[in-house]
């Protein structure tokens, strides 16, 4: 049974286990006794460790996922140790530089750097866990891993709230229950990795990440740019209800997410041809679930953001509307094409053009529409980015968005969401 457990499958229920403690977590904060200024505070630690080291995790997980087919499924493989000593190190790196700048009075809370710091040494190299449960092939042990440390956080973090506690007891939760999983990433690499340094290995994995790294920290320059733009425009409060309603739609962000992944190390072990069939067959697949789903949210935001979260957070509704729309973005999936085809080097290209529509259209929006206009500025750009690769992909590749996309479905599906959200706005 295991064994028919199918891999992208099993990443995205990961990935939903993951991000449903994340915001189980946010609501049980937030109807917490904490001031809305401790919650702030709160979001604000985690989105600067965030700020620090998502771009070059994302892109050494992508690369591990290019060479998917040089794992050893039946002993033990070179690659996870090397992929490890790359994330250790930088994240040593990056952990000295967050402590470095907060010892120096930078930022809220710089009696926090060391905690922060110590997060980041081994919260990172802990991503690693999930992605050799999936380059093994073993989906159910991914799960009921995920299942475990998401527990373990909700613990961990919840508990100092409702007793009471200030936040840094929260955040001091956070760090161990990283510690679980960076101990648990141990027994892993016991398991199935060879402890030997490749020579040869590591300056090209680096030289491959390299550019996947620049992508995503152009890119996600966009959602920490909207979080300065609060921070320094509106009142401090406002940065917690900008965060909670500044959220993608979790299935769509999750399961695309881990497809993505799956695809790209489909890419490496079976193929192209047969690689762009699956996109195509389980994007409609998602098509299905997410779609629907997101109409209904649109739908009753507005009502539902005050009975989850609170009516403090009622204008958090107004932002996540917005960004319900990046769902028809999120359902296509011409990256997975350039990176399959290791064209990576177009990616940062890509990413910057989307940063400057980002910034500057959110510029442009923020006075008349306030935290809204923001969120618009991310939807816009990220749009805009999909386009471009398409265009690639068509013009550059010779690869057509038909042969990896349902086109007629996707623009049924779009029109209806578009709809709704100025069927939302009339209802709010």
């Amino acid at each position: 049974m295991a064994e028919k457990l199918i891999q992208s499958r099993a990443l995205q229920v990961f990935q939903v286990v993951r991000y449903g403690a994340l915001l189980l977590s946010g609501v049980l904060l937030a109807r917490s006794p904490w001031a809305p200024e401790s919650l702030s505070s709160y979001e604000q630690v985690l989105f600067f460790a965030s700020a620090i080291t998502f771009f070059w995790v994302n892109g050494m997980v992508q690369t591990l996922l290019g060479h998917a087919n040089e794992v050893n499924r039946h002993g033990k493989s070179r690659l996870f140790f090397q992929v490890f000593l790359v994330l250790q190190a930088t994240a040593l790196v990056a952990a000295l530089i967050v402590w470095s700048y907060l010892r120096h009075g930078a930022g809220n809370l710089p009696q926090l750097g060391p905690w922060v710091a110590l997060y980041i040494c081994i919260g990172v190299p802990a991503f690693l866990n999930e992605y050799m449960y999936l380059l093994l092939g073993k989906g159910w042990q991914m799960i009921a891993y995920g299942i475990a440390s998401a527990l373990i956080q909700i613990i961990m973090v919840v508990i100092p709230a409702w007793m009471g506690m200030p936040f840094t007891y929260s955040l001091y939760g956070l760090l161990l229950a990283a510690v679980c999983r960076y101990t648990w990433l141990w027994v892993l690499l016991g398991r199935y990795a060879q402890f030997r340094y490749d020579y040869s290995f590591l300056p090209a994995f680096v030289k491959m990440s390299a550019p996947l790294g620049i992508a995503a920290l152009v890119a996600g320059m966009g959602e920490y740019i909207d979080g300065w733009l609060v921070t320094e425009y509106m009142a401090k409060e406002s940065f917690a209800v900008f965060r909670y309603g500044a959220r993608e739609f979790p299935v769509a962000l999750l399961l695309a997410s881990a497809l993505s992944q799956s695809m790209i190390a489909n890419f490496a072990v079976k193929g192209e041809e047969e690689t762009l069939q699956a996109i195509k067959l389980r994007s409609v697949r998602l098509m299905h679930i997410v779609f629907p789903s997101a109409i209904l949210l649109m739908l009753t935001s507005h009502w539902l953001f005050p009975f989850v979260f609170g009516e403090r957070f009622g204008a958090s509704a107004d932002v996540f509307n917005v960004y319900l729309l990046i769902t028809v973005s999120r359902l296509t999936f011409p990256q997975v094409v350039v990176i399959g085809r290791r064209k990576h080097k177009i990616i940062p290209k890509v990413a910057l053009i989307e940063i400057i529509l980002n910034v500057g259209i959110s510029l442009m929006l923020m006075p008349t529409w306030g935290m809204a206009g923001i969120a618009w500025g991310t939807v816009i750009a990220y749009s805009a980015e999909k386009m471009i690769l398409i265009l690639y992909n068509h013009y550059r590749l010779n690869i057509f968005f038909a042969s990896y996309t349902a086109v007629g479905k996707l623009a049924i599906y779009t029109f209806v969401l578009l709809i709704s959200y100025f069927a939302g706005i009339y209802i709010g």
